[in-house]
């Protein structure tokens, strides 16, 4: 898959997500907090990173507003001015407003918590696409794969867990993978749950 192969995937992807009405984003946000809440790693887990859904992400607000309820921590992805790594994760408190970064995405200001992505459990990321064999492909900026890259290196046992989350239709058979992707150790989406190894 070529470089332009991968732009209209990612059009033809993100075009669909944004046809969707507010009834079947509600639905299939529902569906997928269900999936998550009921895992195993959901009860064992402390310190959790998900994000706020823009242009047309499956939505993860009722899973925020349930983990809060039940006492987990909830981190959201902060811009970083670093090239090795881009990407950190603050602390989200719903009483604090969300400032948009660069790319329009809410997230929380420089007075919140900044954690090492070691201290999470599990990183929920967002996707245009996912495979079968738990290769991801985002937006094409490589931030959650250069902030994750320290995983290419340890064993599976390492924290966080990265769990993919998105609508079924974001499933293909199968996606160029390179040296530098971090696999992802799952995905989740509104009816179906894929393990990977």
């Amino acid at each position: 898959m070529t470089v332009s192969d991968k732009q209209l995937l990612r059009r033809a992807v993100r075009a669909q997500r944004l046809s969707l009405d507010s009834v079947a984003r509600s639905d299939a946000a529902t569906a997928l907090c269900s999936n998550l809440v009921q895992s195993a790693w959901y009860r064992r887990s402390k310190r959790i990173a998900s994000y706020i859904a823009v242009h047309g992400e499956i939505d993860l607000a009722p899973f925020i507003k349930q983990a809060l309820q039940d006492g987990k921590t909830i981190c959201l992805p902060r811009l970083l001015p670093y090239h090795d790594r881009p990407l950190g994760f603050a602390s989200y408190d719903p009483h604090q407003q969300l400032i948009l970064n660069r790319f329009g995405i809410p997230e929380p200001g420089r007075t919140a918590h900044l954690l090492n992505s070691r201290f999470l459990d599990v990183v929920l990321a967002p996707l245009v696409a996912f495979d079968e064999t738990g290769n991801r492909l985002g937006m094409g900026g490589g931030y959650y794969d250069r902030a994750f890259a320290y995983r290419r290196h340890r064993s599976g046992t390492c924290r966080p867990r990265l769990i993919g989350v998105a609508y079924d239709f974001q499933r293909f058979q199968l996606l160029p993978s390179h040296s530098w992707d971090v696999p992802l150790h799952a995905v989740y989406t509104d009816s179906l749950i894929f393990e990977f190894n």
